[in-house]
């Protein structure tokens, strides 16, 4: 009886995002657990300690990727699946770095758009000279905990999950799938409304569409550590609900009169909600999504029986 539940691929894929979504869980109560012990000489409240954690969310789970991915590598006992199988210095040239390229040149589109039309503003550069060397390590810090939670979670999702998804099903199924499962430990991790959900679903489906295409995770991963690089650390935008001070300062134009809550520019924008809730971002990951899709309709629409490389 036991047997069938272990070599069925669909059950192997639910134990993988069971066990994931439980280590996030666990790894935020440990989190929390250490903030409250180094803050407790100070008699913080547990608002101090919220927001804390909330400030360092990002980070937390960033690390929580990666120790999670090593743990996975680490107990993995075939032959033939070691370091190569996560990273490797061929897939982080060809794939991730163009797909991070794509990312940060598609984030970068639609801040300077909103900087021309006068949806956003820029303030210039926030890191002052009297405190560089810590500003620069925390922005340092930032980028990595970035790049570890896409790099790894990518692998989770667009490896581990879909590899055993679409022995069951055609590739367009699995990629669905995997979306869902994404969005939903996207709002365990973090503090999301239903325009943040949207954006991350269609991130998601980029990023299997090209898992499919390539028959490999880094390019979507590449994707998405560009999208969050750009706005989060470089130009301070809020993201997942997570505000940060990052090397150069570019705010939404809440002063002016023209842009209120509910308008068109809240909505085109994401207003405070940050770029990752705006339908311009939405719109080009559309975009993105079509193309990709006529573009391998062949692989997206059969069920094949070989597993990712």
């Amino acid at each position: 009886m036991i047997r069938p539940l272990i070599t069925n691929p669909v059950a192997k894929a639910a134990g993988w995002l069971g066990a994931y979504i439980a280590w996030v869980l666990l790894f935020r109560l440990l989190a929390l657990s250490l903030i409250t012990y180094f803050l407790r000489p100070w008699n913080a409240r547990f608002q101090d300690i919220s927001e804390t954690y909330g400030s360092n969310e990002l980070v937390i789970m960033g690390l929580g990727a990666l120790v999670f991915t090593l743990m996975l590598r680490w107990l993995d006992p075939r032959p033939g699946h070691g370091a190569g199988e996560l990273f490797t210095p061929h897939r982080f040239e060809k794939r991730f770095a163009p797909g991070f390229t794509g990312g940060a040149v598609m984030a970068s589109g639609v801040v300077t758009a909103f900087l021309i039309s006068g949806l956003y503003r820029y303030w210039g550069f926030f890191i002052q000279p009297d405190e560089g060397l810590i500003a620069t390590l925390g922005v340092v810090l930032r980028i990595a905990a970035i790049g570890c939670l896409a790099y790894c979670e990518e692998y989770i999702f667009r490896f581990r999950l879909i590899s055993h998804i679409r022995k069951k099903t055609g590739d367009a199924y699995a990629i669905l799938v995997t979306a869902a499962a994404f969005c939903f430990v996207k709002a365990l991790q973090f503090d999301v409304g239903i325009m943040h959900l949207i954006t991350l679903m269609l991130v998601s489906l980029a990023a299997g569409i090209r898992s499919s295409a390539d028959g490999d995770f880094a390019r979507g991963a590449g994707l998405w550590a560009g999208i969050l690089v750009v706005f989060h650390p470089l130009l301070s935008l809020p993201v997942l609900g997570i505000e940060y001070q990052g090397i150069l300062l570019v705010k939404y134009a809440t002063a002016d009169k023209t842009i209120q809550d509910g308008s068109w520019a809240r909505l085109l924008t994401g207003g405070a909600g940050g770029p990752l809730s705006s339908m311009a971002l939405q719109l080009l990951l559309i975009i993105d999504v079509t193309q990709g899709a006529f573009k391998n309709k062949k692989t997206l629409f059969k069920r094949p029986e070989v597993r990712l490389r």
